[in-house]
């Protein structure tokens, strides 16, 4: 992965749901502006966690936390973590 930080940060925070996450990854892969940088944060799903096989891109980072925090704490963790500009 680049050094340089992208123009932006897309979030995709999930807690068990991760088969609906490929279709999010989609819809975020296939924007018009690609420099970005797509913030994939499992928030300690047990039942149906992110997929390890999700992409080999290299503009998506996945993200597991150990445990739920809620959407506030892996958005508040997500925002921490995004290099993006926006």
């Amino acid at each position: 992965m680049s050094t340089r930080a992208p123009v932006a940060t897309i979030v995709i925070p999930c807690y068990e749901d991760g088969q609906t996450v490929r279709s999010a990854l989609g819809s975020a892969l296939a924007q018009t502006l690609t420099d970005i940088e797509i913030l994939v944060v499992d928030d300690g799903s047990a039942v149906d966690p992110v997929p390890e096989d999700l992409t080999e891109d290299p503009r998506v980072i996945v993200d597991r936390r150990a445990h739920n925090t809620g959407y506030a704490g892996v958005t508040n963790h997500a925002n921490a973590r995004a290099r993006g500009r926006w």
